[in-house]
């Protein structure tokens, strides 16, 4: 599948609400709390205004949408964050998603906090060629230093 990357815009807001909601999505976020529409969409508006933010949507030949990729920078530590839509998801995908957002990002050292529950998540940062940095009780902390970067 031949996937094409964008900036997020903010027609992207329902899907991503959508996304975000999903409960395989949640169960491997950071906060698994759901997510209320209204809250998103102001959450939303202020990440396609961060300065320190990078937010990209990927989609296939037919324009659908297939994932959502965030860079954020929290004080000088970029974190990136990935959720693939249900339809697209057991198509291996993770590894190409992940290279073509790190291969784009302005940022060049991008580290990813994955829950160590979430193998197949692990094994796409792993195959893009992230590092293991460190793991704690709860999450393994990988991190990908791009060359020239």
């Amino acid at each position: 599948m031949k996937l094409k990357i964008r900036r997020a815009e903010y027609i992207d807001c329902k899907n991503i609400f959508d996304l975000s909601n999903d409960p395989v999505v949640r169960k491997n976020s950071i906060n698994q709390n759901n997510i209320k529409f209204v809250d998103h969409i102001l959450w939303f508006e202020n990440k396609l205004s961060d300065p320190y933010c990078e937010y990209y949507v990927l989609e296939n030949e037919c324009n659908e949408f297939v994932a959502q990729v965030r860079f954020d920078n929290l004080e000088n530590e970029v974190y990136i964050s990935i959720s693939v839509a249900e339809k697209f998801r057991g198509r291996s995908l993770g590894k190409n998603i992940i290279q073509l957002a790190t291969s784009v990002t302005s940022y060049s050292e991008i580290f990813a906090k994955i829950r160590k529950s979430n193998i197949s998540s692990y094994k796409s940062f792993i195959n893009a060629g992230y590092k293991l940095w460190y793991s704690d009780g709860e999450y393994y902390i990988l991190v990908y230093i791009k060359e020239n970067g």
